[in-house]
């Protein structure tokens, strides 16, 4: 299920492509489900990324018992849809959205294998410490609940690796394009980093630009709400040239260099005329993961497979996947991107670290 139409439309053809070819793959490859010959169907939906829409494409899957979901684009339809699908033991596996709160239920029929935004806050406190070396951080959220989760998780990391949080800021945001409670206290503690813990675009950007035009030289970091393209034009390229760094889930395949998703790429643009530009692998991944789980278990049958789907050990396009307890997938990828000569440039791609990993 996709936003085909809508506020996602710009994401969810590619995400319906992705899903098609990799059904198509999978049928090439003659499949077989309890020793017997079988054929995947993709049944394709558009919930216009509106609630009252999804809830109405959730009913008719359901009614139509297909066997399981990937979806919807965005976490307000997810998470709407993920309960329809849950009552009716459906799984579902979410392939557009990072957002924490569609699993943190752990409903135990709903998967994830994107980095959720709590992951990706763990992840930017890394890399703030392992590449960066900035251990002496003031963090700022916009007091929502998406900044004081993010805020929470990177400061949790930030402290297990021995770094220090030099203040706190908690800033409305419509205050922080003039935001003078953070600008004393990063003049007053003089941090290596400043962390922005928003999920609002403009918010960002018109902090950074407020910021650098006071003459605070500070490097930033933020989530994904500060990896615009157009940064540099809003708050000067050279006011961060390589000083502001930001956190992103998914493949971006016109900033890759990996075989494999190149090769992905090269397969999906031959097919489709235009490269994967979002969310295409996660999706693709999707599709294979929840047909393997079927093809392990001997069944197609939802109640028979969700657990060799929850146990799923499977590399594909965007590495391996494997889901915890709350079904996200452990090992997802977060991008690191920085800006140089008024251009953004992946400098990283971090995932968690498993089990004998240092730090």
């Amino acid at each position: 299920v996709t936003g085909v139409t809508g506020m996602l439309a710009s994401v969810g053809p590619e995400s319906e492509q992705a899903a098609r070819m990799a059904v198509s793959d999978l049928n090439a490859t003659c499949p077989q489900i309890g020793e017997r010959p079988v054929r995947f169907e993709l049944v394709a939906e558009d919930d216009g990324h509106d609630l009252q829409r999804t809830a109405r494409v959730a009913r008719k899957l359901v009614k139509q018992k297909v066997n399981g979901v990937v979806g919807h684009l965005g976490g307000a339809s997810t998470l709407a849809a993920s309960k329809i699908y849950h009552e009716a033991g459906i799984p579902l596996i979410a392939a557009g959205t990072s957002a924490s709160y569609v699993t943190r239920e752990g409903l135990g029929t709903v998967f994830r294998v994107l980095v959720n935004d709590d992951r990706m806050a763990r992840l930017l406190a890394r890399y703030a410490v392992d590449t960066l070396y900035n251990k002496r951080v003031v963090i700022i959220d916009d007091q929502t609940a998406y900044g004081l989760n993010m805020a929470k998780a990177f400061e949790q990391t930030l402290l297990e690796l021995e770094g220090r949080v030099a203040g706190h800021e908690s800033t409305p945001p419509e205050y922080w394009g003039v935001a003078s409670g953070a600008l004393s206290l990063v003049e007053k503690k003089r941090p290596q980093l400043i962390f922005l813990a928003t999920g609002e675009e403009g918010v960002a950007a018109k902090f950074v630009d407020f910021m650098r035009r006071r003459g605070v030289d500070t490097r930033m970091m933020a989530g994904d709400a500060m990896c615009l393209r157009d940064l540099p034009r809003i708050a000067g390229a050279d006011a961060i040239e390589q000083s502001v760094f930001c956190g992103e889930s998914g493949l971006m395949f016109s900033d890759m260099s990996d075989p494999v998703a190149l090769a992905f790429d090269d397969r999906f643009r031959a097919r489709y005329g235009e490269s994967v530009y979002m969310y295409g692998a996660e999706v693709y991944d999707a599709v294979n993961v929840m047909a393997q789980a079927m093809i392990a278990a001997g069944s197609a049958e939802p109640a028979r497979y969700l657990r060799a789907l929850a146990q799923t050990s499977y590399t594909g396009i965007t590495g391996p996947i494997a889901f915890d307890e709350r079904g996200d997938n452990k090992h997802a990828p977060m991008k690191v991107y920085t800006y140089k000569k008024g251009r953004r440039v992946v400098v990283g791609m971090q995932r968690m670290p498993t089990e004998g990993d240092k730090k």
